[in-house]
């Protein structure tokens, strides 16, 4: 199925859960443990439920940014959050935190 919307498709796959038929799953269809996660991330978001924002004087979600590191960097960070028992992404938010901090 292309990007646009195939009312066909949808019509079809309407009629088949009107008359109990059980429709062939979609090309992104989730399954077990992913379908799990899935379902409950839609349910907390819709609930207003879920990890709390990282800072308490803005409500709402915190802005995420992903970042590629080099191998050996990213092993570090690894062991020093084990080392220290605590997540990689909390390592790299202090790292980053106190680089931010000592610029003027």
């Amino acid at each position: 199925m292309n990007e646009e919307i195939d009312e066909e498709y949808y019509w079809e796959y309407a009629r088949q859960i009107e008359e109990m038929e059980i429709p062939e799953p979609g090309p992104t269809a989730l399954y077990g443990e992913a379908a799990q996660k899935a379902a409950r991330k839609t349910l907390a978001k819709a609930l207003g439920i879920g990890q709390p924002g990282l800072d308490p004087d803005t409500p709402g979600d915190s802005p995420r940014r992903q970042v590629r590191l080099p191998r050996d960097i990213s092993d570090k960070v690894d062991r020093l959050a084990e080392e220290t028992g605590r997540k990689p992404s909390e390592v790299m938010r202090e790292a980053i935190t106190l680089y931010v901090n000592l610029l003027p």
